[in-house]
């Protein structure tokens, strides 16, 4: 058994013999249960149904583990999405730092104008291409591993609340409830392995800190 699953299943089977009141956010849905792992075949035929080839760790996990539950549906976001182009090729943020710092009332005309710009960027955004799902946080804040482009593999942020769209590194923070910044982390690159041992890790942190 690789190192980082035996942790992770370790982790789990630690959190749902100790968390017996479902402290920790969203334990009184999954219960720290694994789902049924996929057969190889299963994982080849979604892969050519979505005619993709998925990131090195993440059908490893749910192949052998059942860490995840693959979901796409048919309809205007599937079953083809995730084939689709991933369509940014940086981070998108709507307000830059500088246009948080001043305030509205303060922008220059220049920012005013390139604010609109990016609001117009957002709307033309495929927000289900290029990506599938792996975590609902509420409020519409969701995170995904991006299936192909330059970034595939990775596991980054989409939040509605604010039009941005963000690698996970650059909102951590989003695991732990009494954080309100990233943390010195926002320039790591998050695997899904590495995303879910930080959710992993701030559920420990999250519970023994209740208990």
């Amino acid at each position: 058994m690789r190192d980082w699953i035996k942790r992770i299943i370790e982790t789990l089977q630690y959190l749902r013999v100790t968390d017996r009141d479902k402290a920790v956010f969203g334990s009184w849905h999954h219960g720290y249960r694994l789902d049924s792992p996929l057969s190889h075949d299963d994982i080849r035929k979604l892969e050519e149904t979505y005619e993709l080839s998925l990131p090195e760790d993440y059908p490893f996990t749910v192949r052998y583990y059942g860490l995840m539950t693959i979901l796409a549906g048919d309809g205007p976001v599937g079953p083809r999405a995730p084939s689709r182009p991933f369509p940014l090729f940086a981070p998108f943020q709507e307000m830059t730092e500088e246009m948080w710092t001043l305030g509205e009332k303060d922008w220059s005309e220049e920012m005013r104008a390139e604010y609109q710009e990016r609001q117009r960027l957002w709307r033309e955004l495929d927000f289900n291409a290029g990506s599938l799902l792996l975590a609902d946080y509420g409020c519409g804040i969701t995170t995904s591993v991006v299936t192909n482009g330059p970034f595939r593999g990775q596991v980054w942020l989409l939040d509605p609340n604010v039009n941005r769209w963000i690698p996970f590194g650059m909102a951590s923070n989003i695991h732990y409830a009494d954080e309100d910044e990233p943390g010195d982390d926002r320039e790591s690159v998050y695997m899904f392995r590495d995303w879910y041992e930080h959710w992993l890790r701030s559920s420990v942190e999250g519970f023994e800190g209740k208990s």
